[in-house]
């Protein structure tokens, strides 16, 4: 049959000519993860708004030593071939945002900020490209390299890995973390969230001396303040950085998770382009919240819980936790989520209840990383299970 393009001429001819030739895997591999780079620039953005040129430093020398990892470990053995660079520098520039902003600052305060800190940046890409090869490169595994990349590093260093620096809404863009003001700052008042700021600063940025994720931690786990002698609504009140800094930015954390509008709105945009199932990503927030909203009423007698505290504590868990970039940009990963649909929602399931039950009993800040770690290892025997229902109907 003869193809007629009469409206389009010679350039509708090459046009088709083109559709009609396959497209390289590796292009279609690039391709893929450019799209999925393109929802994690909004993320990125809120880091370099927050944290100014400081954290998109860490992101770049993670992503260049993971890029060294990947051309030394592409020569070594039969796995190197299943190596590629997409899949690698995808993984590489979601580990870097998965880090505190602080891991290069020359000076700061006491272990946050002293020398021997600086070489996690590019261990955490050299050891994210060896155990990329270790595991074979794109496919199914047990253990997700990312997730077993910041769980060693959040085990080994994780008290150098609480964030306390964050840029002074006068200064966002372009100031300088190392340029940080005394501890006791106006970002710890309840009472002036971080967008309200006005007027300029003596210094770029400000230190808080424990972040939300902390706090939350110390107060779920009973330490040091004890839950019988402070109402859960005494801690959010007194305790507690405003909510708006964790829904929009302004308290420290994660280079891409300090703004939960930025995760959202990158996490929209995976799911515009049909590169993700939105049944995860909505059921593991759903369960969480809903975890965290009544387990604590039923685990914590002493905490005094009533509906509003419950939910502004399940508000405060959910947005001082990296869940959301979790939900949206690991766990939808098709590398980690199974492929059945009936599947994928009871795998999304455990993966909110594991969640609720690890940031209660552990830390908040890595708690939904160990999670998403703990579901992926049963994630085959539930995929098996509704592969064989499936095939007995």
């Amino acid at each position: 049959m003869k193809l007629i393009l009469p409206k389009f001429g010679r350039s509708g001819a090459r046009l088709a000519k083109a559709r009609r030739t396959p497209v390289p895997r590796r292009n279609r591999l690039a391709e893929y993860y450019l799209l999925h780079m393109l929802g994690l620039a909004f993320p990125l953005c809120s880091g370099l708004w927050l944290y100014g040129w400081r954290g998109i430093e860490v992101v770049a020398l993670v992503m260049a030593s993971a890029a060294l990892g990947v051309l030394i470990w592409r020569q070594t053995g039969a796995r190197g071939a299943s190596l590629h660079w997409p899949h690698a520098m995808w993984l590489a520039m979601l580990l870097g945002m998965m880090l505190p902003p602080h891991l290069l600052l020359s000076s700061g305060f006491g272990s946050m900020g002293s020398p021997a800190i600086w070489p996690l940046a590019p261990a955490a890409g050299l050891l994210l490209a060896m155990l990329l090869w270790a595991q074979g490169g794109i496919g199914f595994s047990r253990m997700h390299p990312l997730l077993l990349t910041y769980l060693l590093l959040a085990a080994c260093f994780g008290y150098a890995m609480a964030p306390h620096v964050v840029l002074h809404r006068s200064h966002m863009f372009t100031g300088d973390l190392a340029d940080v003001g005394p501890p006791g700052s106006e970002s710890e008042s309840p009472q002036q969230p971080w967008i309200s700021l006005s007027g300029k600063s003596e210094y770029d940025a400000l230190y808080v001396e424990s972040p939300a994720s902390q706090r939350l931690s110390n107060y779920t786990q009973g330490r040091p303040m004890h839950r019988a002698a402070m109402p859960m609504e005494a801690m959010l009140r007194d305790h507690m950085p405003p909510l708006e800094n964790l829904v929009v930015g302004g308290h420290p954390g994660p280079i891409g998770a300090s703004s939960s509008i930025a995760v959202i709105v990158g996490g929209l945009v995976l799911l515009y382009r049909g590169l993700i199932d939105y049944r995860v990503p909505l059921i593991i927030v759903l369960v969480a919240f809903a975890g965290f909203a009544v387990l604590p009423g039923v685990l914590m007698p002493g905490a005094h819980v009533d509906w509003a505290a419950a939910i502004t504590f399940a508000s405060y868990e959910m947005m001082a936790s990296p869940v959301l970039l979790m939900a949206f940009f690991i766990a939808s990963s098709k590398s980690v989520c199974p492929v059945g649909r009936r599947s994928r929602v009871v795998f999304a399931m455990v993966v909110g209840l594991l969640t609720t039950a690890c940031q209660l009993y552990l830390s908040a800040a890595y708690a939904a990383y160990l999670a998403l770690a703990l579901a992926g290892a049963v994630a085959p025997s539930i995929e098996q299970r509704f592969a064989r229902r499936d095939g007995a109907k």
